[in-house]
């Protein structure tokens, strides 16, 4: 399991160190450039209210678009049901913001975009930390902490659903 987990992370950074030059957007079909707009908004709008910086981004866009990916660093110290949060807040707002933009909807594999069709992996580089990174891929949520040896071990496993039942639950208790 922790191979796997480590071969999706190599795979977003290698499909995510495009290079991102002025020439070499506006070459870009249009539904790759409203993705890439969409997936820096998201970005923004993450650093913006929870620190997260972006790391990597991509997708699968050969002829249309399949599925889309984030990576980011937290320097926040979190524990799992802050990750839990976190990872969740995320979530929603980048579907939000795919499937409320009217332009990108025909390249769209499938409308609207669900927890399947993305991923996003946040690694937590703090010390204090009890978690020290979340994912979200294949609509299934894992956590992880440092392992020996400089691996991450994963501690718990969620589908999406579930994750936002808790979210939704707490937040509710916590009026």
């Amino acid at each position: 399991m922790i191979k796997f987990k480590f071969l999706i992370v190599i795979l977003l950074l290698i499909t995510s160190c495009k290079s991102n030059s002025e020439k070499n957007y506006r070459n870009q079909p249009e539904y790759v450039r409203l993705a890439y707009e969409i997936m820096q908004n998201t970005a923004n709008e993450l650093q913006n209210a929870k620190k997260l910086k972006l790391v990597g981004f991509g997708g699968g866009m050969m002829y249309e678009i399949e599925n889309l990916h984030l990576s980011f660093l937290s320097f926040d110290n979190q524990k799992l049901f802050q990750a839990r949060d976190l990872i969740v807040f995320s979530i929603r707002l980048f579907l939000k913001n795919i499937n409320t933009n009217e332009k990108i909807r025909p390249y769209l594999k499938s409308y609207p975009f669900t927890s399947k069709n993305i991923s996003i992996f946040i690694n937590i580089q703090n010390a204090d930390t009890s978690i020290n990174g979340v994912a979200l891929t294949a609509n299934k949520i894992v956590y992880d902490v440092p392992g020996k040896e400089k691996t991450f071990e994963q501690i718990h496993e969620e589908t999406y659903e579930e994750a936002l039942k808790i979210v939704e639950s707490e937040k509710s208790t916590n009026g």
